[in-house]
């Protein structure tokens, strides 16, 4: 499949994550959430999402968004 678009604003895709309120969902693994999260958010692991590429293109496909958010 060939990337069109990618630079458009309105197709660019957010990283996100959220660690599930324990309270409300039982056997919720808060201390593995929190692990990833913490390296979800790392600089250079925001680095190598912000360096994905598909094979046989330059073009960026995902902008993560962990800036003290």
């Amino acid at each position: 499949m060939e990337i069109l678009v990618s630079a458009d604003p309105i197709f660019q895709r957010i990283m996100a994550s959220v660690i599930v309120n324990p309270d409300k969902v039982k056997g919720v693994n808060v201390k593995g959430a929190e692990s990833l999260q913490e390296f979800l958010l790392d600089p250079q692991t925001q680095a190598k999402v912000s360096a994905y590429r598909t094979p046989g293109s330059e073009r960026q496909l995902w902008w993560p968004a962990g800036r003290d958010n």
